[in-house]
């Protein structure tokens, strides 16, 4: 099956799928209905292939880090809770509740947690078949 025509199907399929569950949730509770909070769109080029889509929740707390890394794919970060220092490129920026970020193939990176109360992530990342997921940099 072509690429394109895959990325169709699955979406029709996650739309169709979405709404089974909104309807479910409208049903279990009537009036209300999902509120998003926060979207993040980031433009994304792949190969035609075969992928694993990762979806972690890591948490955070004061004074953890992660170690300078990279992915085998793109990933999209959205700080959920509490903020981090995002370090790469040999800057430092602050990323706060509800603000994402892209990290691409070969971006050097790593996260701290330089505050007093703990941060939560979530993270999505589209990995290539046979690549590695994370490869920690020296």
């Amino acid at each position: 099956m072509p690429v394109r025509r895959w990325y169709v199907l699955a979406a029709a399929l996650g739309a169709l799928l979405a709404g089974s569950v909104i309807e479910t949730v409208r049903a279990a509770a009537p009036g209300a209905s999902p509120r998003t909070v926060t979207v993040a769109a980031f433009p994304v080029s792949v190969t035609a292939g075969d992928y694993d889509l990762y979806d972690f929740v890591v948490d955070f707390p004061p004074g953890s880090a992660t170690p300078r890394h990279v992915h085998g794919g793109p990933v999209v970060v959205t700080v959920v809770s509490g903020q981090l220092v995002l370090q790469r490129g040999g800057g430092e920026r602050v990323i706060k509740t509800g603000e994402s970020f892209l990290e691409v193939p070969g971006d050097v990176h790593a996260l701290i947690n330089r505050s007093a109360s703990p941060a939560r992530i979530s993270a999505a990342e589209l990995i290539p078949k046979g690549a590695d997921e994370t490869t920690v940099v020296k």
